[in-house]
């Protein structure tokens, strides 16, 4: 009881931007892991594609962990943690997207080229980390606002919904590239909507836009 009157976060009201935001950020995660899957599938062995299911579970538990164990994390008002974990995510897809590219991961190559296995757990880290951000502010809505769950899982079963309809029309249009900077824009609207209510400012908004 004295955690939980003296930690701010539990005094804290829900809000329909937390709604939108948690629907943003499904959408955005489940694009993404459909995304990565096609463009892997493509580029590296067909096996290789399946490991973004187990790699994003993999970031979704770690996050859990690390807002556990973090208490500098439940100190940060919860808004401005929701709206700057939301530009980490969207940054860190279009970032670690770009470092695989930059990756000459072969997999022929792996019994003749001792290097590559060097290569394949850099291509697990980089593939984590957006899930890892995804995982942190989902973790976050639930545990702040406990009361508010099932609404919440209600939008976020909706977003990851619509993702599988978001990825039928945009992938045969945009390709794998164009899929990740739907992603990535998901992510920063998602920023815009957690960070709107509290500032109540355009400029805001602009900022985010221009990150």
């Amino acid at each position: 009881m004295i955690l939980k009157t003296t930690n701010p976060v539990y005094s804290e009201k829900i809000k329909s931007s937390h709604y939108a935001g948690i629907f943003l950020i499904a959408l955005s995660t489940l694009l993404l892991e459909f995304t990565l899957t096609r463009v892997l599938s493509v580029a590296l062995w067909y096996h290789f594609a399946f490991m973004i299911i187990s790699v994003a579970l993999l970031g979704f538990g770690i996050s859990g962990v690390v807002y556990s164990v973090s208490k500098k994390l439940s100190a940060i008002e919860t808004d401005k943690l929701l709206t700057i974990l939301s530009l980490l995510y969207g940054t860190s897809v279009m970032v670690c997207f770009l470092l695989m590219n930059k990756i000459p991961f072969d997999p022929f190559s792996l019994l003749t080229d001792p290097v590559q296995f060097v290569y394949l757990p850099l291509y697990y880290l980089l593939i984590t980390i957006p899930f890892f951000f995804a995982g942190l502010i989902i973790t976050i809505l639930l545990s702040v606002f406990k009361n508010s769950v099932s609404k919440l899982y209600f939008f976020d079963l909706t977003g990851a919904g619509l993702a599988c309809l978001a990825f039928v029309l945009i992938i045969p249009a945009a390709g794998g590239n164009g899929g990740i900077i739907f992603v990535a824009a998901f992510g920063f609207l998602a920023a815009m909507v957690f960070g709107f209510e509290k500032y109540k400012t355009w400029s805001f908004c602009q900022q985010c836009c221009a990150v």
